[in-house]
């Protein structure tokens, strides 16, 4: 029996990492559908980078290299803790399937890959990617997925068990598959497109056969526009045969959205109940839309969902366990830079994008709200990192982009990505209500050098209070506080101790000194009380008369409240 060794395919699968960030551009320019909410081409190679890093090294004491199950398993897991957009969650399923089949396979744990092992790994994969979706839909990437077993089987049929002969029969069947996408669905053909998540297969698979035989498999990209591959009767569309005036106007007159993706993590435990993507699933799809794909089980799950808004979303997702890599991105900014890229007509308001960094599922969607076009997860005790910040400058799509810190951990991070990037600048808010501020007085309309101006200008203007339970005995600013005491922060100073984190609030909105005409906005957080906001609120109405006092739920952690004094 001929078998395709461990080695060998981890070697092909780190080619295939390398042909698809070569390649990223000219399927990135393919992304209509369903909706433009981001760039295929880059969150699959994102993916499938992560898969690959996440590959466990040879053992020392291994003669054979590392076995098929335990490459697929890493490449499955990585894919799953690395995924992004709806393309690479779907991708991360079916890699989750074969790693299943390979598994189970006694052939695969202690050898290479049998051809009858890769053929059920394909049908397993495939079955794994459709079940992810809620609402499965031909003439995607899904479709190209679900060609590749019937090819591998008929070949097996005819006595060919060689697995590489049967990758290449799956890799022509994918071809395929992926020509007659515009036949499927209206809206490719419309367009003038092939599905984008279904080249990014087609692309993996030929990159993967290449190095496995040495021989060219892929067909070269047009060097003059960003079509995709040439394969014979594809439709393509290159910089001669763009979308036309009306798709994009349809484009347009549609409200997108925004584009939502988290992991749920519960804690082990045998009062903790396992994550069940079909309920989840089921949850979303009915409740918030149509397209909802939900990865993984157990103690972990990944979401992906379009919503016209992202709090209920989120706060379901946070019902269920802790949240982690949260992004929303706004889909109508994206689609506005879309119908641009394609020489639409639409104004040039979309060349600057505001990125905010934000803790709490409220405060996301008020962002969002307010202009920002992505918002990235973290804040106290979670600080993004400066790769972090510069992938969500470069995925938002802008030519310029301003990045909202809102924490001073995440200044020098910001400021840092900024220096490694010329279009990226930094309004440098240390808080949330500074944050808020600024996102308030950004203006498309305005220059960017006036609209940043305007901004610094927004933040200076506020002052910011922070409430939150302190974890060890210290003495701050001249202050004792002792473990579990509440604090408070004024424009991050040290301002107020007490025993509730209501008190603490108080005394600190005392201390700002407030006015007869000032505003004061008070965040509920995950660990505030609404009900003794209110009183609170209703107190200094009846202290100060005139004040205007706003209480929104922000659904941050870790800070009981945060408030603004303007």
């Amino acid at each position: 029996m001929t078998l395709l060794p461990g080695e060998d395919l981890k070697a092909a699968f780190v080619a295939a990492v390398l042909e698809l960030e070569r390649r990223r551009d000219a399927i990135n320019a393919l992304n209509v559908f369903p909706v433009p909410d981001g760039d295929t081409g880059t969150n699959m190679l994102l993916t499938l980078r992560a898969a690959v890093e996440n590959v466990p090294e040879t053992p020392a004491v291994s003669d054979s290299g590392i076995s098929v199950s335990d490459l697929f398993a890493g490449l499955a897991q990585g894919a799953f803790w690395g995924a992004r957009g709806n393309s690479g969650v779907i991708f991360s399923q079916f890699l989750a399937g074969m790693a299943e089949a390979l598994t189970s396979s006694s052939a695969c744990s202690g050898g290479g890959l049998p051809g009858d092992s890769l053929e059920r790994a394909f049908r397993l994969g495939a079955d794994a990617a459709y079940r992810s979706v809620g609402n499965p839909v031909e003439g995607t990437m899904l479709t190209v997925l679900q060609s590749l077993a019937p090819a591998a089987a008929k070949r097996l049929e005819q006595g060919e068990t060689d697995p590489m002969t049967l990758w290449e029969a799956a890799f022509d069947a994918s071809s395929e598959a992926l020509a007659k996408t515009p036949s499927q669905l209206p809206v490719l053909r419309d367009a003038g497109v092939v599905d984008a998540g279904g080249m990014g297969v087609v692309v993996i698979l030929g990159a993967v056969l290449e190095n496995l035989t040495g021989r060219v498999h892929l067909d070269p990209l047009p060097a003059d526009n960003g079509s995709g591959l040439e394969f014979p009767g594809v439709i393509t569309r290159g910089a001669e045969n763009r979308a036309g005036q009306n798709h994009l106007d349809d484009s347009l007159a549609t409200d997108w959205g925004y584009c939502i993706q988290f992991v749920i993590q519960t804690q082990a435990g045998e009062m903790v109940q396992a994550l069940d993507p079909a309920k989840i699933r089921e949850h979303l799809a009915s409740a918030h839309s149509g397209s909802a794909v939900v990865a993984g089980g157990g103690s972990a799950v990944r979401i992906h969902v379009h919503a016209a808004d992202p709090a209920p979303v989120l706060s379901y997702g946070a019902s269920l366990g802790a949240l982690h890599q949260i992004t929303v991105d706004s889909m109508d900014h994206q689609n506005q830079r879309f119908v641009a890229e394609q020489g639409g007509e639409i104004s040039e308001t979309a060349d600057v994008a505001v990125i905010a960094v934000v803790s709490g599922d409220g405060l996301s969607g008020l962002f969002l709200e307010t202009g920002c076009t992505r918002v990235v997860s973290g804040g106290q005790t979670m600080n993004p990192s400066v790769q972090e910040l510069l992938d969500s400058a470069r995925a938002s799509g802008a030519k310029r982009t301003i990045l909202l810190p809102n924490n001073p951990n995440v200044v020098s991070a910001a400021e840092q990505a900024s220096g490694g990037d010329p279009h990226i600048h930094v309004v440098a808010s240390r808080s949330i209500p500074q944050g808020i501020a600024a996102i308030l007085a950004f203006l498309p309309g305005l220059p960017l050098e006036e609209n940043l101006a305007s901004m610094e200008q927004a933040i200076s203007s506020v002052r910011s209070i922070e409430v939150t339970q302190a974890v060890r005995s210290a003495t701050i600013g001249g202050l004792p506080v002792k473990t579990g005491q509440y604090v408070a922060l004024l424009d991050n100073d040290m301002s107020a101790v007490d025993g509730t984190p209501e008190g603490a609030l108080r005394r600190a909105l005392a201390a700002s000194g407030l006015t007869r005409d000032g505003l004061v906005t008070v965040y509920v957080g995950v660990d505030g009380g609404w009900r003794l906001a209110e009183e609170l609120a209703n107190g200094l109405r009846e202290e100060i008369e005139g004040i205007q006092v706003d209480l929104i739920y922000g659904g941050q952690p870790h800070y009981h409240y945060l408030a603004s004094v303007e």
